[in-house]
């Protein structure tokens, strides 16, 4: 009988590296939810110091200040803990490397010693076992060597666990790899030297190891403990590419919380009603975006549109009724995209929820893509966009980072020389972006959906009008069509009349027509109501959400649609 060496769930009854490291999840989401704890408790030691004065306030913010110090020292040694468990397991995936190296030798080898006997009689041949345990034995003191070492490991860990956690224990252990930077970085005790920092990156650029320690956060990490990482990468120069995902999520968790809005649960697949709370928080953000800075013209016009957009995905089941009222419409006044009608009317509900679910990732695309430029030009102006373009945020190709870097230096210089015409160029570009690169690619993907595409983006712009005062349809700005009806067919040429449609003559998802309708229509009587009644953009913006999306529900607008979708006249032959 022949053996192998021993690797670790061999004599551990089935525990790896692998199951270790499981076994620390636990914890380790323990301590994110304490860390988690303790920010709120920061937070509310805060709202407490800006919310009250004198002789009570120091008594009110001493049970927030000393929960928050538990929190945040469970969640110190919380994290300490899975740091030396994830060492601890790095020490068993060593062994368990160089058992499987020493096994692996051992059949090689004995193997390699057998063959003189291939052609020997067998009573001349050593037994197989024989040979097995001399090579067996001639490697055994790499084994207990690797045995050694691993108990070396265990022991050190077993020491540390003793000696608790500490500033420096914990960079060992992030700088090792065992913890993620983030985590120590929640505690503002734990600080780098300049000169750590040099030799840190040398070291994980030697390691390979540097994307791998500047990788972004898992959703739901505040974006103070982000900012830390960033400010790190920043510190150590690093090439903005390698913190790239960081940034976006630090700039796009910044604004979540500035809107209320939970990243951790928008689920577009949750439908309308499950994510709700979501693109409402959006619309809320770009108004306070521009309330407090009118310069960002985009945020305005985002705010005021979007409760229309949102009407219009709360609404994709009305679209049923909407292509059963436009079939009693003649069918030589009706363009080719209404062909599928019929298919429309009975659209199944795989199809509502493709169209809904498309329609809110469009929505939350915007959102990440437009919230991170916002915040970055807030905290560092041109720099902080220079910064998004050096880490490859602002497109995946250079026409399109242009674009968007153009755009932003429009507003720059717009907004400090008092130039309007450059600031409307600026604004205009970012609208620009949205339509042509953020969701271009999802109207086309809607468009082209079987059966029920064609019909249903074009009724989209038969129905659809930009919640701001002064715009109009698609089918108005497009002319709709016009069609001579004879009102006496019994004697014919006597009496007639022109009916035009106002249906419009390209479909909405396509970006030309799409483009056609901004600068013609919405983006020119937006920025005259911006600049000759800014008191009605701002009474628009600070009103309710919920309420503004209500009011643009079809089952309040389709009536005066449907009485507008019609201009007739009569006249004599």
């Amino acid at each position: 009988m022949v053996t192998e060496f021993e690797n670790y769930a061999d004599i551990h009854d089935g525990v790896s590296g692998d199951t270790i490291r499981a076994a620390a999840q636990d914890p380790n989401q323990n301590a994110d939810v304490i860390a988690a704890l303790a920010s709120e408790l920061e937070d509310d030691d805060r709202g407490v110091a800006s919310d009250i004065e004198g002789d009570i306030e120091a008594g009110t913010r001493s049970n927030p200040q000393q929960a928050q110090q538990v929190a945040r020292d469970l969640a110190y040694k919380g994290y300490y803990a899975v740091g030396l468990l994830t060492q601890f397991a790095h020490h068993v995936d060593t062994f368990d490397e160089e058992v499987d190296d020493l096994n692996r030798r051992l059949r090689t080898t004995t193997a390699q010693r057998r063959r003189p006997f291939l052609n020997m009689p067998d009573e001349d041949v050593p037994e197989y076992s024989e040979t097995w345990n001399q090579v067996k034995s001639e490697l055994r003191p790499e084994y207990e060597q690797a045995d050694g070492l691993l108990e070396d490991g265990a022991e050190d860990v077993a020491h540390r666990f003793e000696q608790g956690p500490s500033a420096e224990r914990m960079k060992e252990l992030v700088n090792a790899g065992f913890l993620p930077l983030v985590a120590a970085l929640q505690f503002p005790w734990i600080k780098y030297t300049d000169a750590e920092l040099v030799e840190l990156r040398d070291e994980l650029e030697r390691d390979g190891r540097l994307e791998e320690f500047f990788a972004a956060p898992v959703l739901g990490t505040s974006s103070r403990d982000i900012e830390r990482l960033v400010e790190l990468a920043r510190r150590m120069d690093v090439d903005a590419t390698v913190y790239a995902d960081a940034l976006q999520l630090m700039y796009v968790t910044r604004a979540a919380e500035s809107a209320g809005i939970d990243l951790t649960t928008w689920d577009v697949t949750q439908g309308a009603s499950g994510v709700a709370d979501h693109y409402e928080g959006t619309y809320e953000y770009y108004a306070q975006l521009y309330l407090d800075n009118p310069d960002f013209r985009w945020a305005a016009m985002a705010s005021m549109i979007g409760p229309s957009f949102a009407a219009g995905f709360e609404d994709l089941e009305f679209f049923r009724e909407i292509a059963d009222d436009l079939s009693n419409i003649p069918d030589a006044a009706l363009p080719p995209a209404l062909r599928g009608l019929n298919d429309l009317a009975e659209l199944g509900e795989q199809d509502i929820a493709f169209y809904e679910q498309t329609f809110l990732q469009m929505q939350k695309d915007i959102f990440y893509d437009a919230s991170m430029m916002h915040e970055a030009y807030n905290e560092l102006g041109m720099d902080g966009i220079d910064e998004l373009r050096e880490a490859g945020l602002l497109g995946d190709d250079p026409q399109q980072e242009a674009q968007a870097y153009e755009s932003w230096e429009a507003i720059d210089t717009g907004s400090r020389t008092g130039d309007t015409d450059l600031l409307n160029e600026g604004n205009a570009g970012l609208l620009y972006r949205e339509q042509h690169y953020t969701i271009a690619d999802q109207y086309d993907d809607m468009r082209n959906r079987p059966v029920t595409g064609e019909a249903m983006t074009y009724v989209m712009g038969v129905v659809g009008q930009p919640s701001i005062p002064g715009t109009q349809t698609l089918g108005q700005v497009e002319g709709g069509y016009t069609v001579e009806i004879d009102t006496m067919p019994l004697v014919p040429g006597v009496q007639g009349g022109e009916i035009t449609v106002n249906l419009p003559r390209g479909n909405i998802s396509d970006f030309d027509t799409r483009w056609n309708l901004i600068e013609q229509d919405t983006l020119p009587v937006f920025l005259d109501l911006v600049e000759n009644d800014p008191d009605q953009v701002e009474e628009i913006l600070n009103e309710s959400v919920r309420d503004r999306i209500d009011e643009n529900r079809l089952d309040q607008r389709w009536p005066d649609i449907l009485d507008s979708l019609v201009d007739g006249k009569f006249r004599l032959w």
